[in-house]
């Protein structure tokens, strides 16, 4: 007999709520104070580890997609702005990369 999986909490404060809405800090309260019984120990442990994954993996896709636009919007604003190009300026590609590098910084990244 396969026991079944839960994919909602059925009881206390998120009663109701699909294991996805309910909060990191909480699954990991009733791991550690609450001894679940199964199935419900399985999914609770399985919807941590599912969070730790795709922390783990979204936190560098993030990142690398963040930095992906901060690099696209230089080289477009380049292409308008450059010294080189018709109507752009030292000052104003200067203030392109004085933009890209701030917003960058905010990311919290280190963007050529």
């Amino acid at each position: 007999m396969k026991s079944r999986k839960f994919t909602t909490m059925p009881f206390g404060k998120h009663k109701g709520l699909p294991f996805r809405e309910i909060p990191t800090s909480y699954l990991e309260w009733l791991t550690e104070n609450m001894g679940l019984r199964e199935p419900l120990r399985t999914s609770v442990a399985d919807e941590l580890k599912f969070r730790e994954i795709l922390d783990a993996e979204g936190a560098t896709a993030v990142a690398t997609s963040q930095a992906s636009v901060v690099d696209k919007v230089r080289r477009e604003m380049a292409l308008k702005y450059h010294p080189d190009r018709r109507g752009g300026s030292t000052k104003e590609m200067a203030a392109v990369n004085a933009t890209c590098d701030e917003i960058a910084a905010r990311l919290g990244e280190d963007i050529p």
